[in-house]
């Protein structure tokens, strides 16, 4: 991507563009229980055209209860607390710049990753993907632009050269693939994602009347946010029955994670969402399952 425009100018532009995005966003905070399930879904079973033909808002600002300890450019290691998630139109502030400078319109996907301790003079990374190659292949090109470092850095998915490549794709297609799963998980049947208001119209003018009286500039009001209430009732009994799949009973209880579920029913198919539960008879001893991470993000 070029950017015609003194380095300077660009961040002022930027940090300007981003508040805006940022205040038209919705803000949706995510448990970390979901966040351990989702981030290890294998990418390959992720349903990256549903999530995105299904998107809840136009811009999404994914906030995480636990941080991801992530690399997504080589040797710039974060802890991953914010993820700014939407069409490049709507949600980049450095597409929104290359199309009133230049013109261009470009087709990508955008994701703002923001780090544990932001400040207001913080910069999330910008990664810039083709929303038909969410699922990163081997002609797959990702584009990172690290706004703290003014440098644009793009990788492909070579395998022969990764080593010299500033993109970490393992840790993007994580990011990408969560970002997917979480929207895909506000949009099963038996998930509402419920409105809360953290300011009334006139605790904020009654805020607002006594900074100007004593000469202060107004703020501006607290932005609402979203969370997401699981009904739990729709787990099939057999789920709940200490019955392992051979259908033998089970001498011990066991964790089981969250995961999609998926119905074919008469008006197509319907995906719930399953919480963590434990499965096996009350009383029983604990199995200790250890499940094969893939890689350090937890």
């Amino acid at each position: 991507m070029k950017i015609n425009t003194p380095e300077q100018s660009f961040r002022r532009y930027y940090r300007k563009k981003l508040v805006e995005t940022l205040r038209s966003s919705n803000l949706v905070l995510v448990d970390d229980t979901v966040i351990e399930d989702l981030v290890e879904l294998p990418p390959e079973t992720t349903k990256y055209e549903e999530a995105i033909q299904h998107m809840p808002f136009p811009v999404i600002f994914f906030e995480l209860d636990k941080t991801l300890d992530i690399e997504i450019l080589y040797g710039k290691r974060i802890n991953l607390r914010g993820i700014l998630f939407g069409h490049g139109r709507d949600a980049s502030p450095t597409h929104q710049m290359i199309k009133e400078t230049n013109g261009e319109d470009i087709d990508v996907f955008y994701l703002g990753l923001f780090s544990e301790g932001i400040t207001d003079k913080s910069l999330p990374v910008d990664i810039h993907i083709d929303p038909h190659d969410l699922l990163i292949k081997p002609s797959t090109t990702v584009s990172a632009f690290d706004l703290l470092a003014n440098e644009t850095r793009a990788s492909e998915t070579d395998t022969s050269s990764v080593e010299e490549k500033k993109v970490n794709l393992e840790y993007t297609q994580k990011v990408i693939s969560l970002c997917a799963n979480l929207i895909n998980y506000i949009n099963a049947h038996n998930v509402t994602v419920t409105k809360v208001e953290r300011q009334t119209k006139q605790e904020y003018e009654k805020i607002n009347r006594k900074r100007q009286s004593k000469g202060k500039f107004k703020l501006e009001p607290l932005r609402p946010y979203h969370v997401i209430v699981v009904d739990q009732s729709v787990i099939s009994q057999g789920e709940r029955e200490a019955a392992d799949e051979t259908g033998k009973k089970m001498n011990y209880r066991e964790m089981v994670r969250g995961h999609f579920q998926r119905y074919h029913k008469r008006e197509g198919i319907i995906r719930y969402w399953i919480p963590r539960y434990a499965r096996g008879p009350e009383g029983a001893p604990w199995k200790e399952n250890r499940y094969r991470v893939l890689n350090d993000l937890l």
